[in-house]
């Protein structure tokens, strides 16, 4: 689940990818725990207040290519 979320964040944006997108993806519950394994290990960063996600620029490289 957590690859699914990343190469489909990558394939949405490098920035601005909005949460909601991801949490009707799966069951909520699951998408949040997934959200929050990748913010602690920085591959993508939340920004609570606008309710988006930056992915990291080396982790978009990598997934892209």
């Amino acid at each position: 689940l957590i690859i699914n979320y990343l190469l489909f964040i990558a394939y949405i944006d490098l920035i601005d990818v909005p949460l909601a997108l991801l949490l009707i993806t799966s069951p909520r519950e699951k998408g949040i725990d997934v959200v929050g394994i990748l913010d602690t290990y920085s591959f993508i960063t939340k920004r609570i207040a606008e309710l988006v996600l930056d992915l990291h620029r080396l982790v978009h490289l990598s997934t892209r290519n």
